[in-house]
Order: structure tokens, then sequence, then C-alpha cells
């Protein structure tokens, strides 16, 4: 008994550190990255009545992290919308809440036979969305596959969407028609839906790069969804996931090109449940930004402003919205017309600190806008936000270096200067964040520790690659602790409208950067002549910004040259986009299929793969050309995950002549073999236990295993305490227990029981007339009465076992004959009934249809008694016929010789007794027969 006691505390030691160890060090992946872009979704335009003479204008959109994940809880200081053209006004300061309202989404579900193995993921997750979906929703629901099919129009009513959803079945051998798919739910909502509701459509598929059959699928293309999605009056968001099922990876082209064109957002993987969260997330997640502007009539540009709660700005990101009239303030006398001033802008030094002082310094340039600044403002705050100085004012224009005290009761740790410009009446303008240490010595020694050194990037210079050609430039910088610096984020903003023109997001750390302007965007224009401030942001491993730095630059576009009578003119510019990515494990190589033109001018392609989840580079990779339409390189100490893969191409003078980024794909390693190192290398995969935990719980594919995994353990544990700790049989002896020890069995007793059951049987069925000669099966000859619930004996008979062997040993011969099932292994079988009871099911029966999912797991069994066989329902899911006439959950009914019996819909048998048609294929019969 102490033995016991003490397995049991150690088991339950065991769970207590597993969970603890769990909880503890296993940070929660459901924390958001902080904010790095706005991704407007769609703009709508109305007048109301109580502010005439204007117009009111709903942006709405969504803030992302750094991998276009959706931030579900923002935090926002304020928001702007500035005019591309002065004379629209502003900037106006726009009123930010979350999206409610009606909301029209239409669900484009896949239905193409690759689909089958995933059918109930599909069905699962498409009802989770329906659930967990903004408020306030009218979903209308769509299947596509050689042809498209809508199931329900716009609708609240969740049984109607439920049972469209439990309706989309796979087709087994049908085609992928996904631009049909969409061109119909895109055409459907531009028709039904108006243009000052929300809506959304998201499209599932798995489609493949290639292997896919497109016959039946109309010539239709992604632009000509685009042409409708992206009306310039009823904009459409489109948010697409793409399915990975096998090694091949989805063909993420139009995907994505639907998704970031219109505003929507493109998840990719493997598990359905993430990548609908992730959808619903961006839903859930959106924003709507409510300003009244005075534009001029027609087409006008417009830029959202958005202000972190910690004083950082994002990028101004650009729309577009219709202006039905003019709304221009219009005055009787010239002298009353104010022209509005484009938004102000400006840079801060890295900080400095002087130790005899104890000041930090800091220098206030590239002022874009100075005769709008009234004031500056200096705010020294801690590592918390918490201000730890007294707050500095000086009037505009600044001179030289500004001096910001510290006061020396402040303990070692991380400060920031908040530089904030004001107007007039003390409205603030523009504010930027410097970062800086302080770490007060405990002996006065003049030196900077190594702590107080500033990190960031300081832009030096900026010169064409080629003054001739003008299509790159080359950015000098100052770098002040690299190491802390994990990648650079470069963009070009025009210096006029303060909005992106170029997003370079992931550069690498290094003192010279090389940017190509001559690479086409999504509206297919390269960046236009004029004048650009070339801002830098230093980025750490976690996603913050550390630093942001730009310096102006003049650019002027090259002009297409004028025909001449050169007949073969070569174009300048070369372009390579990657297309898709296969994995050789024979050969240890990743394979590039690449899209070309002027692939002369290309000598090499060099790859860049960065972490999806942490924006990180992870490893390098180069290859020659030619061939120019493929590049293999190794994956060799790549390790499992996803990535963004950038992709240059390098002309002979090794100069870049293209770049690309944004191809994404998961790298899963070669499965280990049995060889003399079954270990994986140290480099690969971490070796402490908490680490690699951290590792799958942050991955969204792994999670669900590794909960399940930590509840199977813990299962186990339970278990196997049970099984030690349960109370032991006594033990037997005597002729049973020879018996028992043997296999023997008392012939006697089995006579004398077999004796019993007759004279029981013979008085309740009072001598029946004997059966008539056995005749070819017909269904109409066999009625079924109705049957009682079939229950087993209570407690074992003639103190028999209940593996007693006498029912096997008195029942004929009989064998199934597997006729159709979705699991392949049995059909045009013979399946000896080689025991009795004999179970039918998945997973560990006697008879298996493991990939049936109409099958139960514990479907049923057959029996023999009284002289006939029967069949057993267990009360399964999808029912047990006998000659198309259903079993009642939990009873029984007859087997005639010859009948079909029928698992769910698509598992048929012939049942057959007294013949010798059995599969030489089977094991060996039972004992008996020999």
């Amino acid at each position: 008994m102490n033995l016991h006691r003490r397995l049991l505390l150690l088991g339950c030691l065991v769970i207590v550190f597993m969970s603890w160890t769990t909880f503890t060090f296993v940070p929660h992946v459901s924390a958001q990255f902080n904010p790095s872009d706005v991704r407007i979704n769609f703009t709508t335009t109305n007048e109301v009545s109580d502010h005439p003479g204007e117009l009111r204008l709903l942006v709405f959109f969504t803030l992302v992290d750094s991998v276009g994940r959706a931030v579900l809880e923002p935090k926002l200081r304020t928001v702007k919308v500035a005019m591309l053209d002065p004379k629209d006004g502003g900037p106006y300061q726009a009123d930010v809440k979350k999206a409610e309202g009606p909301i029209f989404i239409s669900i484009v579900l896949d239905g193409s036979g690759s689909m089958t193995r995933s059918a109930d993921a599909l069905r699962q997750s498409a009802l989770a969305l329906l659930q967990n979906g903004p408020q306030n929703a009218r979903y209308s629901i769509y299947a596509y596959s050689d042809s498209v099919a809508r199931l329900t129009d716009f609708t609240d009513d969740k049984f109607r969407l439920e049972g469209a959803v439990n309706a989309v079945k796979p087709v087994n051998l049908a085609g992928t028609c996904l631009i049909d798919g969409a061109f119909k739910a895109v055409a459907d909502m531009a028709a039904a839906v108006g243009p000052t509701d929300r809506r959304a459509i998201v499209i599932l598929t798995d489609a493949k790069a290639r292997n896919e059959d497109t016959s039946k699928c109309s010539p239709k293309t992604v632009d000509d969804v685009l042409a409708i999605a992206t009306n310039k009056k009823f904009r459409i968001p489109i948010y697409t996931i793409g399915l990975k099922n096998t090694q091949e990876d989805v063909n993420e082209a139009p995907l994505r090109t639907m998704a970031l064109t219109t505003g929507g957002a493109i998840s990719i993987g493997s598990n359905l449940q993430s990548l609908f969260k992730e959808i619903n997330d961006a839903l859930n997640s959106q924003l709507m930004a409510e300003v009244f502007v005075k534009p001029q009539a027609g087409e006008r540009t417009g830029a959202l402003q958005v202000e972190l709660d910690n004083g950082s700005n994002l990028t101004a990101t650009s729309f577009t919205f219709e202006s039905p009239a003019d709304f221009t303030f219009k005055t009787p006398t010239p002298t009353a017309t104010n022209t509005p001033l484009p938004p102000v802008f400006f840079e801060v030094s890295p900080m400095r600190f002087d130790e005899a002082s104890k000041e930090f310094l800091v220098t206030v340039r590239s002022i874009i806008s100075p005769e709008q600044i009234k004031q500056f403002r200096f705010q020294l705050v801690d590592q918390n936000g918490v201000a730890a100085g007294a707050e500095i004012l000086l009037g505009a224009p600044l001179t030289g270096e500004v001096r910001v005290p510290v006061k020396e009761s402040l303990p070692k740790q991380r400060v920031s200067v908040i530089v904030t410009a004001v107007d007039n009446g003390g409205f603030p303008l523009f504010s930027v964040t410097a970062p800086g240490a302080w770490g007060p010595t405990e002996t006065p020694t003049g030196t900077l520790g190594p702590t107080d050194e500033p990190v960031g990037a300081v832009v030096d210079s900026i010169q064409y690659v080629d003054p001739v050609t003008k299509t790159a430039i080359r950015v000098k910088l100052r770098l002040f602790t690299p190491a802390k610096i994990n990648r650079l984020r470069v963009a070009l903003i025009d210096a006029n409208t303060n909005v992106l023109a170029r997003d370079f997001p992931s550069e690498a750390v290094a003192p010279e950067l090389v940017l190509n302007l001559d690479r086409t965007d999504a509206q297919g224009q390269p960046v236009p002549a004029g004048t650009y401030a070339v801002r830098v942001f230093s980025i750490a491993e976690d996603g913050r910004e550390l630093f942001v730095n730009s310096l102006e630059f003049v650019h002027t576009r090259v002009e297409t040259p004028t025909p001449t009578a050169t007949l073969t003119a070569t174009p300048v510019v070369s372009a390579a986009v990657p297309i898709s990515v296969e994995t050789d494990y024979a050969r240890g190589k990743l394979i590039f299929k690449i899209e070309t033109l002027n692939p002369q001018q290309i000598a090499a392609y060099r790859f860049e793969f960065i972490n999806a989840n942490t924006a990180g580079k992870v490893a390098e990779r180069e290859a020659k050309s030619p061939p120019f339409d493929t590049a293999e390189v190794d994956f060799a100490g790549i390790p499992d995950g996803q990535y963004l893969v950038r992709m240059r191409a390098y002309g002979a003078n090794g100069e870049p002549v293209t770049d690309f980024q944004g191809l994404q794909f998961t790298f899963l390693g070669p499965t280990p073999t049995a060889t003399s190192t079954l270990l994986p290398t140290a480099t690969e995969i971490p070796g402490d236990i908490v680490t690699r935990i951290r590792m799958a719980l942050e991955d969204p594919n792994q999670r669900g295993l590794v909960i399940g995994g930590f509840a199977v353990l813990v299962g186990g544990l339970l278990f196997t305490m049970y099984l030690l700790l349960r109370r032991p049989k006594k033990a037997s002896t005597g002729t049973g227990f020879l018996a028992e020890m043997t296999g023997a069995m008392n012939i006697a007793e089995m006579q004398k029981e077999q004796e019993k059951m007759q004279r029981q049987q013979g008085a309740k069925t009072a001598a029946a007339p004997p059966p008539p000669a056995q005749q070819p099966y017909q269904p109409s000859q066999y009625p079924q009465p109705a049957a009682p619930p079939y229950q087993p004996p209570a407690a074992p008979m003639g103190g028999m076992e209940m593996t007693n062997p006498m029912p096997q040993m008195l029942a004929p011969q009989a064998f199934l004959m597997v006729v159709g099932s979705r699991d392949p292994v049995n059909v045009n079988r013979s399946i000896p009934v080689s025991q009795l009871p004999f179970t039918l099911g998945r997973k560990q029966r006697n008879l298996n249809f493991d990939q049936d999912d109409n099958v139960s797991r514990a479907h049923g069994e057959i029996i023999y008694e009284n002289g006939a066989f029967y069949i057993v329902d267990n009360n399964s899911t999808h029912g047990t016929f006998v000659d198309n006439v259903q079993v009642p959950p939990g009873q029984r009914r007859a087997l005639p010789n010859g009948c079909e019996l029928r698992l769910g819909t698509t598992t048929v048998m012939k049942f057959q007794f007294g013949g010798s048609d059995v599969d030489s294929t089977n094991p060996v019969m039972p004992s008996y027969r020999n």
C-alpha cells in the first residue's frame, strides 16, 4: 500500500510540474505585434443635414503588424485626413471608432475534388466564421468546383446558413474554377449591396500552381474580378484563404493580387481553423474614420495619417473617393481665402549625452512647412512613458542643438525625448520620438557607458546607381550600435503631399542600401519624378521602431525615348518574378519557377528567406543563370517554418536589375530516416524543452497538437496510476483456474448449456415447424418483425465466460463481400466473419473502414443467436441499413442470406453464410473450421 501511495504522489507531482512549466515559461501566443501599417478597406461618402455645405467621408481601415496580421485593439492618439490637392482643404481631424452597423459578407467555398479530405474541417471553420463574425452581419454562401452555385442570398438566418455550409460537399475529381467563383460573388455583391453599405468577400481555395483542371472553367481572369472589385465608386475588399493540403504550395499569385489590390487580407497555411480565425480577426478589427470635408467635385485623393498612443506616426496611406459636388469654401472677397498648407514634418537626429552637464542634446532638422509651427515642445519620458524631467517650450525656428536636462535621481534605464510641433492655437501638428539611454555613473569619468550609445541609422547621402538610366539609388548610412538593429525599413515619401510612394519593408542592416525605383507597383507605374523624403526606420527584433531618420532627394524620371528608325530596340528594363517553389528532398534543393522579362540582362539570383512571424532574415542563397526561368538553391540549414522570400536579380556587373518581395511558402524539411544519426543537429532545433514548447505554441499550425499532446500525456499518467492502484483480483484455484490458464473447454458443461438453451427456446416458440429449404434471397420473402432493443446478457450464462466459443461453433460459415466504400482498402474483398460478435466501424474493430467518415468508430456488430445472424446498431451517427431499411438506433435486425448491409451512406456489403466464397488473401479461418 505504501508503494501505491508513493506512485500516486509521484504522478501528481509530475502533472503539477508540467502544468507549471507550460503556463509559466511559455508566453501567451495571442500577444499582438505593434501596428506598423495602415490598410484602407474602402471609402463611402454622403451628405447629412446637420453639416450643410460639407461632405461626410467614411474611411474604413485596418491596422496591421509587420507581417500583415490585423491588430485587434490598437491604441490611437490622433487620426487625420490630408488631401493631395490643397484646394480640397485639410488636414481634417477624424473621429475614429470601431466599424459597426450592418455588413454584407459573401463566403465562397472550394468544392473541388482536392478538398475531400478537408471537408469536415472546411464546414467546421466556415460555421465558426458565421458564429464569431461581425455583429449585424448578413451572409451569402457560394460553392464552386467545375461550376459555381449560389446556395443562399444575403440573410442572417443561421439555420439557412448552416444548412448551406453543410451542403458543400467536395466532388471527387472535380476541377477548381476559382476565378469563376470570385467573379460570381463580386458581380452579385455589386448588384445587391448599396455603395454606402459595409461589405466583404471571403474566398477559400487549395488551388495549386500546376496540375489544376480548368477545362470546364470560363476564360475569365483576375483582371475581370478586379475590374468590378476596384471600381472607384464601389470598392469591394476581398479576403483570401489558401489551404495547403499537400507538400505542393498553393498558387498564391491570384489570391495575393485580389486581396492586396482591393484592401482585403490574405492568409496561407495548413490549419483551416487558424486561417479562418485570421480573416475573422481582420473583419472584427475594422475601424471607421469619420470626417467632414470640403473637396472639389469629381475624383479626389486623400491620405490617412495615424498617430499611435506612444507618439509614433504610421506612414500615410492614400485613397480615392468621389465627390458629387464642389464643397470648397467660397468667399465674396479674395482676401478671406485661406490657402491650406501641406502637412508638417521634421526629423530628429540621434540623441547624444553631455556627461558634464547631465543633459541630452538633440537637433531638429529637415522641417517641412515650418511656417505653420509656432513652438516646439520637448518632453523627457522614462521607459514607462512617465515624465522624467521638466517640459521645455522653445519658439520656432530653432537654432542649433537643444539641451534637455535629466534629473540625477532618475534610475538607470531607457529614456526618450518626444519632440512635438504646435501651431498658434497650441494644437499639435507633428511629433517624433528620439530614443536614448540614461545611466548615471558612480564616479565622474567623462565617458559614456556602452548602454548610452545611440541606436539607429542616419542617412548620409543619396546617389543614383546609374546616372544615365536613373532606375536605382544608393543610400549611404551611418550606423549606431547596429547589433541592436534587426532590419531596416525604407519608405519614399512625397515631400509635397506626405503620401507614401514606395515601401521597402525589410532591408538588411548595412552601411549602404540599393533601392530600385523602376520596379512597378500595384498600379503598374514606376516612381515618378519629384522631391522625396527617403525615410529610414530602424526596427528592433520585436518589431519596435528604434529610430527614424530621413533625407530629401530629387528624382528625375527617365523619359520615354523617341522612336527612331531602329527596328530592334533592346529594352532597358528587366523583370523577374518568382511564381512558385517546390521542394526536391532527394537532391536537397528548393526549386523556384520564375517569370522573366529581358532575361539576357540577368547573371545571378539572390534569395533572402524572411521569417513570416518575426520578420527577421533567416537565410540567404544565391543561384547563377542561365537557366533564367528556374533557380535551384540548397535548403540545408533552413529550419521549418513560414517564409516570405525576397528575390533579387543581378547583372553581369553585380548591380541589381530587378527586385521582388512577397512570395510566401511553408518549408517542411525532410522526414528523418533510420540512419546512424537519429537526432537533429543543435542548430536546427533548440535543445531545451521550454524553447521547443514555446516555438510550437507560437506556430498556429502546431498549437493544437501541443495542447492535445499535453492532454494525452496527462490522461496517460492518470490511466497508468489507475492500473497500478486498482485492487488485484483474487487468485483462482481449482479446475476453473486450470481451464482459464490452459484454454481447455469442458465439453460436458457446454453440451448441458446448449440443451438448456434449446429447451428455453422450445418453450417460447411452442415447437415451431422447421424452416423450409433455403431459397435464393429475395427481399420481399423476409419481412422484418419489430425487434426489441438489443441487450447483451447481463451476466455469464451457465458459468461460461462472455468469450464463450459456443455461438461461433454453432454458427454457419459467414462472410461479407464489400461492394463499395470511401475506404478503398477493402472494396471487392470477401471478409470472413471470423469471430462472434463481429464488430464493424473504424479503428481497432474486426472490420475497419478508416477512410470513410460516414462510418462511426463503433458503428455496429454482427451476433448469432437462436440459429440466426443479427446486425446490432450501436447508435451510429449515419445509421445502419438492411436492404435499404434502417435498423432502429441501439436495436438489432436479422441478416438474411444474400441481403445487402449498408453502413452510413457509402459503405455497402453483401452478407452471405453457408458458402465457401472467401478471399484467399485474408488471415487463416478460425481454428474450429479446420
